[in-house]
């Protein structure tokens, strides 16, 4: 059986073993979200001639998805607002990452290692002291 963690809105794919090289969508695929069947549309497709299927769907809130196929559980993925890897590489990205900072607009913009925004604040300056608020 397959289980992995996925962010809420991602791709989910589970690969599956089938019984035949053209096997039709299994009769009894089912996808169940938190115990109650699931009304997520599950695409399904071969992997190359062998017995191998795909599993897709695009879970929309967070909590325990089970695919039943092939008369077993196929996978488990458990979808969370912000996986773990996520939020190492926010941490990475914070600590290595640069910053622009406007001092006439009073804003600083934290830029990711990509060069995308991480987050944007606004700064306020004086001769005395400094800070800076998030605003997103």
């Amino acid at each position: 059986m397959y289980s992995q963690e996925l962010e809420v809105n991602n791709v989910a794919t589970v690969t599956a073993q089938g019984t035949g090289t053209s096997l039709p969508v299994p009769p009894d695929l089912v996808l169940l979200y938190n115990g109650a069947v699931s009304t997520l549309t599950v695409g399904f497709s071969g992997v190359g001639n062998g017995p191998l299927y795909n599993f897709t769907f695009t879970p929309n809130a967070t909590g325990t998805y089970i695919l039943y196929a092939f008369g077993a559980i196929q996978g488990v993925v458990n979808v969370v607002t912000s996986s773990i890897y996520t939020l190492a590489k926010s941490i990475q990205d914070e600590s290595l990452g640069s910053w622009q900072w406007d001092k006439v607009a009073g804003t600083l913009v934290m830029l990711r290692q990509d060069g995308t925004t991480l987050a944007q604040f606004t700064v306020t300056d004086t001769l005395t002291t400094s800070s800076r608020e998030r605003i997103s």
